[in-house]
């Protein structure tokens, strides 16, 4: 079969009516929208991945963690292959090819994975099949869904480890034993107009996806029609089409998470199909998506990965668990163009490893900090001109959950005549032996007016950053007018630097110093401490 890229699919494919949805108004705002407050989830970005190296995604339509390794699986579509990431969202490795031969796909659209065997159940959307891989990816059986029945979705029903396969236009979802056995169908067109993704709630009802009817129908364990939700438009609740995409179950809240493929955005319900929330707009930027298909819930973390198709990349949302996060903001205060450092501690948690990102009060990415179980967690970046509510997002681990901030407002302003300012930089003396313990000590300074008592002039605020040449050592909070920075030295010569971040008073600022470092010819240095050589 010849796939187009825009269609990839003969009859009908999962970004059908892609150009009408363009025609659509998209209302999402980033951020809770929430009915019930008590109910809401909050999600903040955290991270991205799948835009580099062998991990380069073309068309992710579907994403799953697996329950053990939590490694982080995605159907790679117009790659024709499976692509798996670690927990971080580093590129391990990848199965498929192109093709209908045992192992290949012809637009692979959704996977899901059995909680039992940890065997990988593929559906490969243009071969009407789906196919079975052990948890390592490789090929072990498949079963066909019988011609023209295009596998949209999957899932397996807990307890029977049944597989369930919906069929898209053919309007039904059909059940198979785990050994790819036909066991029966539930659903009919009169039920579905485009039956495709589909998840299981804790109580075994079971969720489909209807991407023509723009809604979510649910089903007991037994296929037998409850409910929906859902409708088409772009108000609070509702799906443009070709939506719903993929839809998760957060199995502590029981709440309902849905890519709204044609808005451009996540909407939350709650167990029933009630609207809580929403997040998300079109573009580019973290936190916005253009056409979002696959969802999945880390069952660790509880964090939210998106498979944001159009943009070719795997976005993560923390859920802003218990964990608490302090935010720290130098100078909160700032000259546009100049550098805002900012800090975050992690709080009642060992070893507190993951990514701490700060967040705009519009969801833009800040900066980002990665913690190797160090409580404390910095970075420093630039922001746009206007007052801001800027919050510090931490990701979780396996082990400890995630977290956010309070939010702590930052002021940039358009200094064009800031306070003239100097560095002065005091670093070790020339001939110090290597291994010892040096300190740079960074001070400012500015002209004082004339007349003006030393106690009514402003001190700068922010922090200064030290470089050993190009190498940042750390940046550090001014302390008064001062910060140091001390660690033991190497040998070689050394052109130590410090840069004033300035504020939205004072200008930035430079300072340098070099020394010269011995190493002494009776001694050895093992991991920087001194061994005495001879008697």
């Amino acid at each position: 079969m010849s796939i187009d890229r825009k269609f990839p699919a003969a009859r009908h494919s999962p970004i059908h009516a892609s150009l009408r949805r363009r025609l659509l108004l998209c209302v999402a705002v980033f951020g809770a929208l929430a009915v019930s407050v008590a109910q809401a989830q909050s999600y903040r970005y955290v991270n991205e991945f799948g835009t580099t190296g062998s991990g380069s995604l073309d068309y992710p339509n579907d994403v799953h963690i697996d329950p053990v390794s939590r490694n982080i699986l995605v159907t790679d579509a117009f790659n024709n292959r499976v692509v798996v990431f670690n927990p971080a969202g580093y590129y391990l490795s990848s199965f498929g090819s192109s093709g209908n031969g045992n192992g290949q796909f012809a637009y692979p659209a959704a996977l899901t994975i059995d909680p039992t065997t940890r065997n990988i159940v593929v559906a490969d959307y243009s071969n009407d099949r789906v196919q079975i891989f052990n948890s390592s990816g490789a090929y072990l059986r498949q079963f066909s869904l019988g011609s023209g029945n295009n596998a949209c979705g999957v899932a397996i029903q807990p307890g029977s480890n049944n597989i369930l396969a919906s069929d898209g236009y053919s309007g039904s979802v059909q059940i198979f034993n785990s050994a790819g056995s036909y066991v029966g169908a539930f659903g009919s067109n009169s039920n579905f107009g485009y039956a495709c993704n589909m998840a299981i709630a804790g109580n075994g009802n079971i969720l489909v996806a209807d991407e023509t009817n723009t809604n979510v129908q649910i089903f007991n364990s037994a296929g037998s029609y409850l409910a929906q939700f859902g409708g088409s438009g772009s108000g609070n609740g509702q799906f443009a089409e070709p939506s719903p995409g993929g839809i998760a179950i957060d199995a502590v809240s029981g709440n309902i998470v849905v890519a709204d493929y044609g808005n451009d955005r996540i909407e939350i319900f709650d167990s029933s199909g009630n609207y809580l929330s929403q997040f998300g707009s079109r573009g580019v930027a973290a936190g916005q998506f253009e056409g979002p298909t696959g969802v999945a819930i880390d069952p660790s973390t509880h964090n939210l990965f998106v498979a944001d198709r159009g943009n070719n990349r795997i976005q993560e949302f923390s859920a802003c668990g218990p964990t608490l996060v302090i935010l720290s903001v130098l100078p909160q205060t700032q000259a546009q163009g100049q550098a805002i450092f900012f800090s975050a501690s992690i709080g009642n948690a060992v070893s507190p490893s993951g990514i701490v990102s700060m967040l705009s009060d519009d969801g833009s990415l800040i900066c980002s900090a990665v913690s190797y179980g160090d409580p404390q967690a910095a970075c420093t970046g630039l922001m746009q001109l206007g007052t801001h509510a800027v919050t510090a997002v931490y990701s979780g681990n396996g082990s400890v959950p995630s977290g956010c901030s309070t939010s702590v407002p930052v002021t940039v302003i358009s200094n064009l005549s800031p306070t003239g300012t100097t560095l002065n930089l005091v670093g070790p003396p020339n001939g110090i032996n290597e291994g010892y313990v040096f300190t740079l000590n960074a001070t400012t300074s500015s002209p004082r007016p004339a007349g003006k008592a030393s106690t009514s002039v402003a001190q700068p605020s922010g922090f200064v950053t030290f470089y050993d040449g190009t190498n940042a050592l750390a940046s550090v909070p001014l302390n008064g007018a001062q910060a140091s920075y001390s660690n033991r030295i190497g040998g070689g010569t050394h052109s130590f630097s410090a840069v004033y971040s300035g504020d939205g008073t004072f200008a930035t600022a430079t300072g340098s110093a070099s020394v010269s470092v011995n190493t002494p010819a009776d001694a050895i240095y093992y991991g920087n401490f001194e061994v005495a050589q001879g008697n």
